[in-house]
């Protein structure tokens, strides 16, 4: 088995047991398989030239209208393109830590036969909002398509949080943003940085521990990202593979 196929067994295995179970081990394990994944967003298409000319991989952006609604507030905006599968939501779909306070709330759910749920479109926003407005805004997103490099590096979360100054900021979080933090803040590859001598901060930490006080489908949201994220490499990467290996039969 090649270095990628072995990748690509071991993103399979901690997704199915992270998707079933939300076991913290094996969550933190598909953050390590994960970062691979970001590590290899240029060398992969110089071997496997499908990954580089695919528009295969599809992003999800809010609106903006939704993103005018929300100025001025705290906010999250999380949204996937055809949603993410979870075998373990046990009826849990959002949830804040800002109970004490007035906020909308609002996440897209599908159901499906097999006993799974599929959500996407996760939004909060720390205002009380018309609910038809609303729900007419988070419903519909922004759909792009890229290949596999420029998908890694499109915003999959967007948030309107408190920084360390006490001033209102907002942040765009890409794939390999959430990826690498969750890797490394949460010692999924790397200590902590309050384990370091150091402990140096990256500028990304704060909004990305932000989004781990929310909640998707009963798991902190930069979790789910890294379902979606393993859910859509592990439909998409073995066709483009194959596709590179019946080239080279062909032209042997």
């Amino acid at each position: 088995m090649n270095s990628i196929n072995l990748q690509l067994e071991r993103l399979r295995r901690h997704y199915e047991a992270s998707v079933r179970t939300y076991d913290e081990v094996s969550l933190l394990d598909l953050s390590n398989a994960l970062r691979i994944w970001t590590e290899v967003k240029t060398t992969l298409p110089k071997k496997y030239p499908g990954f580089d000319t695919t528009i295969a991989f599809k992003s999800a952006t809010p609106t903006k209208p939704l993103i005018q609604q929300a100025r001025g507030h705290r906010y999250v905006f999380v949204f996937m393109a055809d949603g993410v599968i979870t075998y373990a939501a046990n009826g849990h779909l959002g949830s804040t830590p800002y109970q004490e306070e007035d906020f909308s709330m609002a996440c897209k759910i599908k159901e499906n036969t097999n006993g799974s749920l599929e959500l996407s479109n996760f939004c909060w926003v720390s205002a009380l909002l018309d609910g038809e407005k609303l729900t007419s805004k988070w419903a519909n997103a922004n759909i792009s398509r890229g290949n596999y490099a420029q998908w890694m590096g499109a915003e999959v979360a967007r948030l309107g949080y408190i920084d360390e100054s006490g001033n209102l900021t907002s942040t765009m979080l890409s794939r390999e943003n959430v990826i690498k933090r969750v890797a490394n803040i949460l010692q999924g590859s790397h200590a902590s940085p309050e384990q370091t001598e150091l402990g140096l901060k990256n500028r990304l930490d704060s909004p990305v521990l932000e989004l781990m006080k929310f909640k998707m489908g009963g798991l902190p949201v930069p979790y789910f990202i890294l379902l979606k994220t393993a859910q859509d490499i592990l439909e998409l990467a073995p066709k483009l593979l194959a596709k590179t290996k019946n080239h080279e039969e062909i032209a042997t």
